[in-house]
């Protein structure tokens, strides 16, 4: 019997009405989630191109002065290197935003390799690049053994992702080389605050990006490099060394002279990383 006023449905009706709606839900959440990860994919590409960027002011100082100073060429050489290996990497993971990020790395590496070649004339630094290219030409060659034994598999890809991951985290990590100066000196000016900024972004964004997909080799270096830069930034902050009126980026002093330790001391410092040179060459340059 009918209630006067009141339409009924049938229950199928209502429940066709529920599927609907909740399909509605998914397909929109589904579609959110890709339109996250779409910008998630170009913060990481962009932030990581940034990051590459940071040692234009360490090079700038090095054409300015016309010679390394006190620097180091590891980070550029590293730089330069990971780069080739992520691009690699990414191509054979089909990961393109890795491989766009990577080939401006390739390309600002080695221009940076090549500044720091030109006017690297003091033997004890050209003697190190020299260790640097013997060790990394070691590495490659091993990396070309084990594709020839092993082949474009997933243990060469793993083998791959480990050596790229090795290399990302050093080159995060190196501004925490001057640890003991910081501390000593209770000055943070050897930890520029730019490169720590922007390797705390870069990490982070390559974190989720790397979780995202996942992939362990994007997501445990950008792990450890924001811990790294969290720990700069906290440095940064207690010891800063921006408050008697330097330079924010080129290390310098308010009045415009930019001696060249006062270049050492700024962005110049990402470069002080450096390896011991071999028994080999320490022999030679001591005969010289």
């Amino acid at each position: 019997m009918k209630t006067p006023g009141v339409s009924m449905q049938p229950d199928s009706l209502v429940l066709g009405s529920q599927d609907a709606v909740s399909s509605l839900s998914v397909s929109d959440f589904f579609s959110l989630s890709d339109l996250a990860i779409e910008y998630l994919k170009l913060s990481a590409v962009v932030s990581g191109v940034v990051l590459q960027l940071c040692p234009l002011t360490s090079v700038h100082a090095i054409q300015t002065q016309r010679c390394t100073m006190d620097l180091d060429g590891f980070p550029f050489v590293v730089l330069a290197y990971s780069s080739v290996l992520w691009v690699i990497y990414g191509a054979v993971t089909d990961d393109l935003p890795l491989v766009l990020t990577n080939v401006v790395g390739v390309i600002f590496g080695l221009y940076y390799v090549l500044i720091f070649e030109t006017f690297c004339v003091q033997y004890l630094p050209r003697m190190r690049l020299r260790a640097y290219y013997q060790i990394l030409t070691g590495l490659t060659a091993l990396l070309i053994v084990c594709l020839l034994v092993c082949g474009s598999g997933p243990l060469f890809i793993h083998l791959l992702g480990c050596v790229c991951a090795f290399l990302q985290l050093v080159s995060y990590a190196s501004p925490l080389c001057t640890l003991r100066t910081v501390l000593e000196k209770r000055s943070a000016a050897s930890m520029p605050l730019p490169v720590s900024l922007s390797t705390f972004v870069a990490c982070l964004f390559w974190l989720l990006y790397g979780v995202s997909l996942p992939d362990p080799f994007l997501a445990v270096p950008s792990f450890l490099g924001l811990l790294a830069a969290s720990l700069q930034l906290y440095l940064s902050w207690v010891f800063r060394p921006y408050a008697s009126g330097a330079f924010f980026f080129s290390g310098g002093t308010s009045s415009g002279k930019k001696s060249g330790r006062a270049l050492q001391g700024g962005a110049g410092e990402w470069s002080r990383l450096s390896l011991p040179l071999p028994p080999s060459l320490v022999n030679e340059s001591t005969s010289l």
